[in-house]
């Protein structure tokens, strides 16, 4: 301990600009800088005095740059993105990246000031800080449900709050406890050097350094490949070429494949339809009037939308809004019906559909209504994330959307983890075909829709986006519109962010080819491709997102398919959904009128 204090005091001494002035050899400090940094100068004495203040100040900024860092950048998105892509709901996500960034503050003060009570504290307060708009939220959406949601427990929350305090408190003291080895091997590394250097012979302690030396060496080396391994999966070093897959954190590259890479030779294996199902028909909805036709500009340039950062196709959206006056009170409905199962073998005997009826819905009979179908999350994934279910109501009774049914298709289940929304290559999944074969012709039978393609749109997020858009393009003449965030949109993608993608096609390309949204459009009737509507939002930067939305909608500019771009700095999170999901169902609803789904009078 006693070589360690000698070795830290020269290691001070060596780097304060007043002990290095007065060194021998060195000029003599001028008389005006003298008259400054002297003793019992003005300057001094402000430096004296404020000389307490400076760890804290040091720990701030330390923290503030480390925050500014977390926030400002794609790493807190991206963090929580894989979580929830993992499996974690956003709620949890939020706390887990909470607890990160606390620990790396509470080291990093811990390594650069050693000061242990301050860097607990400061690690501890910015997990509580970065965590608190979760908090918050959860709070507020308890409060909001009411009774039926269970109730408000006064209790429940103060052992909540207290419970995150607690965790933050014990990962900051983790995180400062694992710095003060590091820093105690830091400090007496640059003594010795300093005593080698100035003493000019070779100090015997040097294997500290060296040592360190090596362990730097060893991490520069051998961290990218680690970071590979976490990124890309733990065989990625040991590929000798190929492109690379795309990661959890971005790089590398996917080939999207061309309409030329479609096979012309081979027919695409043919999947397991979904068992004979009838729903109870309890009341068959009447046929709906044929839609309006529309003047069609839809194979010109995109021009700038109604909303900002936004690109949508000339003449494809109405203007108006009928349902204004029309907008009911009250609150929507939610809750879970179960319907058999898509796969073969264990895994449960059932599928949870959740179901949001809007408001109104009970106390206007007559009324019939557009239907949203989301895949493959349900309710809870989007109500944690985004509220969703509450927003649909304030926007709904706001009169800014017209009320819609919105069905929840839960799609994780056996024998893949991921199904794709798709019918998997060796028939034990049929999810596509249970999508139009069973949930719709139910829905349209149990509650009063407009049964018409035009009135149906698909929704989803990351590999929910990919779903709506494989379920448009598998079935134009059930779905005209589609609105994927942060989607992809060729079938197989093989990166960790969607691990377990390729294995419901077989990872036969043939298969995947056939399945892949962005080479279907061409074989979708012109008829049909001029009426369709896809509502795109992600990231143009994001290395994996950014370049899938760019290319799909090349693609549907190709093939003559309206569209909407909304390009967002949010992208992969649940904040983009959060700001970006009423824009996209409002196009959607302008994009309905003029299809004629809501009649408009007068309307051409």
């Amino acid at each position: 301990m006693g070589r360690l204090r000698d070795g830290a005091a020269r290691l001070f001494r060596f780097v304060d600009l007043r002990s290095r002035l007065r060194r021998p050899g060195l000029p003599a400090r001028p008389a005006a800088l003298s008259r400054i940094l002297g003793p019992g100068s003005r300057l001094q004495a402000i430096v004296d005095r404020s000389r307490p203040a400076w760890p804290v100040v040091g720990a701030i900024a330390i923290a503030a740059a480390i925050t500014l860092f977390w926030r400002l950048t794609d790493t807190r998105q991206g963090f929580q993105g894989t979580l929830i892509d993992m499996g974690f709901d956003p709620g949890r996500a939020e706390l887990l990246g909470a607890l990160t960034v606390g620990g790396l503050i509470a080291a990093a003060v811990g390594l650069a000031l050693d000061r242990h009570a301050l860097s607990l504290s400061v690690g501890a307060l910015a997990v509580i800080v970065d965590d608190f708009e979760a908090f918050r939220r959860d709070t507020l959406s308890v409060i909001d449900g009411g009774p039926a949601a269970g109730g408000f427990s006064v209790v429940g929350w103060i052992e909540t709050g207290l419970a995150i305090i607690v965790a933050a408190i014990v990962v900051a003291w983790a995180a400062m406890t694992l710095a003060r080895p590091v820093r105690a091997w830091a400090v007496r590394s640059v003594a010795v050097l300093d005593e080698t250097r100035t003493s000019r012979r070779a100090s015997r302690s040097l294997v500290a350094p060296a040592v360190g030396l090596a362990a730097v060496l060893i991490f520069l080396t051998l961290g990218p490949v680690l970071g590979s391994l976490l990124n890309y999966g733990t065989d990625a070093a040991m590929h000798a070429g190929g492109a690379q897959e795309i990661g959890i954190f971005g790089g590398g590259e996917s080939p999207t494949p061309t309409l030329a890479d479609s096979p012309t030779d081979s027919p695409a294996p043919t999947a397991t339809a979904s068992p004979a199902y009838s729903p109870d028909p309890s009341s068959a909805p009447p046929s709906a009037p044929p839609p309006t036709p529309e003047p069609s500009r839809t194979g010109a340039p995109l021009v700038a939308g109604p909303a900002p950062d936004s690109m949508v196709s000339p003449g494809v959206l109405a203007e108006s809004a009928p349902w204004e006056a029309l907008a009911p009170k009250g609150k929507g409905t939610r809750f879970t019906k179960y319907m058999p199962k898509y796969w073969t073998g264990g895994g449960g005997g059932d599928n949870a559909v959740d179901v949001y009826l809007p408001p109104g819905y009970y106390s206007d009979t007559t009324r019939r209504y557009p239907v949203v179908y989301e895949m493959p999350y349900n309710t809870n994934m989007w109500d944690a994330g985004m509220g969703l279910s509450w927003a649909l109501d304030y926007l709904i009774t706001s009169g800014q959307l017209p009320p819609m049914i919105v069905i929840f298709v839960w799609g994780d289940s056996a024998p893949y983890r991921d199904t794709e929304c798709s019918n998997s290559l060796d028939g034990r999944e049929w999810f596509d075909d249970y999508l139009v074969q069973v949930v719709v012709p139910s829905v349209d039978v149990w509650y009063r829709t407009m049964p018409t393609p035009e009135a149906r749109t698909t929704l989803g997020s990351s590999k929910g986006g990919y779903c709506a858009a494989s379920a448009l393009t598998h079935h134009a003449g059930v779905f005209t519109s589609a609105i994927s965030f942060s989607g992809y949109y060729t079938a197989g993608a093989a990166s960790p962010q969607t691990a377990g993608a390729d294995l419901v096609f077989g990872r036969d390309k043939d298969y995947e080819r056939s399945q892949s949204p962005i080479l279907r459009l061409s074989e979708i009737p012109s008829q049909q491709r001029k009426r369709m509507f896809v509502v795109q939002c992600a990231d143009p930067k994001e290395d994996f997102y950014g370049p899938q939305m760019r290319d799909f909608s090349a693609a549907l500019l190709a093939a003559n398919v309206p569209q909407a771009v909304l390009n967002s700095k949010l992208g992969h999170s649940w904040e983009a959904q959060r700001q970006l999901v009423p824009v996209a169902l409002r196009l959607v609803a302008a994009r309905q009128v003029r299809l004629g789904v809501f009649p408009v009078p007068n309307h051409p």
